[in-house]
C-alpha cells in the first residue's frame, strides 16, 4: 500500500498514534489503581414517557432497594477520594422511586457529589422542598425542544407547559430560601427534529434562569451514529455569547471525550456492574450479561473494579482500544 506525503503528515501521526498519544496512556495507571469517582445508579427502571430515543421495555418496573443502595454507598465511603459523584439516573424517571430523596440524603452525608436526569413532570411544591432540603447538588433536566410541536414529539407522555410551569416554581423556590443548589442544567439530546430550534432551546434556558445547557448526540442502537449527517453546527461561537452556560464538550459536536468508563461505572437495580451506561442506551437488558464485571449481590464493588478482566478492559480503552459495542458511542470515535 502506498502512503502519499500528506498520509504521513505529523500532526496527523501525534493524534491518531496509540503509542504517541499520551492522554490516552496517562489514564492507564488512574483507571487501574485508583477507585471509581463517579458511580451511576438505576434507581429505578420505572417511567411515565416513551420517549423517542429510548429503548427502554415497558415491562421494567423495579426500584433499587435503599438498603443495597446504602450498602453499596458505604463500601464507596471506604474507598473514594476526592469529589465522588454519585448520579442516580437509569433507564427511567429517578422521582418515581419513592426512597429517592432518603438516596440522596445518604450519599450527601457520606460526603458525595449527586445529580440525576429527570423528565420533570412529577415536579411540584412538596417534592421540590424535600428535594432542595436534600442537598443535591444538579438536577438534569431533560428538554429536547422549545417548542410544544418539536417537545412533546420527542418527549411523548410529556405537555410543554406543565414541564415549563415545573422549572418556574423550582427556580421560584429557590429563590425564596436563597439557595444556589440543586443546579438545574438543561440535557438535551440532538436529533434532526429538534436541530433548528438550538438557538430557541438557549433562549427557553436564558429565560428559564437554567445554570448550564448540556447538549449531547443521540446514541441509535445498531447505528454508527457518530458517521451520520448530523452536521457541524456553524452557530456555536455565536451562541455561546449567551448569558448561559453551554458545556464544552458538546459545542464542536467533532471531538470526543475520555470515556467515563475509565472512571466509573454504572450499577443495575439489582447489583449488576456494566462500564458505562451507554449499554442501556444501545442494548436491551437481556443482552446486558456479556458487559457485565460483577453483581453486587456477591461480590464486593472493589473486588469488582479490580478484578483481573475490568482493569484490563479499562486499560485498553485508556490506549483506544475498544470492544466492537463502542462504535455506537459518540465518546468513542473522531467523529
Amino acid at each position: 500500500m502506498m502512503f502519499s506525503y500528506m498520509d504521513l503528515n505529523i500532526n496527523k501521526v501525534i493524534r491518531e498514534s496509540l503509542i504517541l498519544d499520551i492522554g490516552k496512556m496517562l489514564f492507564i495507571p488512574r483507571t487501574t489503581l485508583l477507585p471509581p469517582n463517579y458511580v451511576q445508579f438505576e434507581s429505578t427502571t420505572k417511567c411515565n414517557m416513551k420517549c423517542m430515543q429510548c429503548i427502554r421495555s415497558e415491562n421494567e418496573n423495579f426500584d433499587m432497594p435503599l438498603n443495597f443502595f446504602k450498602s453499596v454507598i458505604n463500601q464507596l465511603s471506604y474507598t473514594s477520594y476526592g469529589n465522588t459523584l454519585i448520579d442516580l439516573t437509569g433507564v427511567g424517571e429517578p422521582l418515581l422511586n419513592p426512597n429517592l430523596v432518603s438516596m440522596i440524603k445518604y450519599a450527601k452525608k457520606n460526603s458525595f457529589k449527586v445529580s440525576f436526569t429527570s423528565n420533570f413532570t412529577y415536579i411540584n411544591q412538596f417534592k421540590v422542598i424535600d428535594l432542595i432540603n436534600s442537598k443535591v447538588d444538579l438536577i438534569y433536566i431533560s428538554v429536547d425542544g422549545a417548542t410544544k410541536t418539536t417537545f412533546e414529539k420527542i418527549r411523548v407522555g410529556a405537555i410543554f407547559e406543565e414541564v415549563m410551569s415545573n422549572i418556574k416554581l423550582f427556580t421560584r423556590i429557590k429563590k425564596e430560601r436563597n439557595t444556589i443548589i440543586p443546579l438545574l442544567y438543561f440535557y438535551v439530546t440532538l436529533l434532526r427534529d429538534n436541530l433548528n430550534e438550538i438557538r430557541e432551546i438557549v433562549k427557553l434556558a436564558e429565560v428559564l434562569k437554567i445554570d448550564t445547557i448540556d447538549f449531547n448526540r443521540m446514541i441509535i442502537p445498531g447505528k454508527e451514529y457518530w458517521k451520520s449527517e448530523i452536521p457541524i453546527i456553524y452557530m456555536w461561537k455565536k451562541i455561546t455569547k449567551n448569558k448561559i452556560n453551554i458545556n464544552k464538550r458538546a459545542i464542536p459536536l467533532k471531538k470526543c471525550q475520555p470515556c467515563v468508563a475509565l472512571i466509573g461505572c454504572y450499577i443495575t437495580f439489582n447489583g449488576k456492574v456494566l462500564p458505562c451506561n451507554r449499554i442501556t442506551q444501545i442494548l436491551p437488558r437481556k443482552e446486558y450479561p456479556p458487559y457485565i464485571f460483577g453483581d453486587l449481590e456477591n461480590e464486593s464493588l472493589t473486588d469488582i473494579w479490580f478484578s483481573q478482566a475490568y482493569k484490563n478492559f479499562r486499560k485498553n480503552l485508556a490506549m483506544g482500544i475498544y470492544p466492537d459495542i463502542c462504535k455506537y458511542c459518540t465518546q468513542s470515535r473522531q467523529f
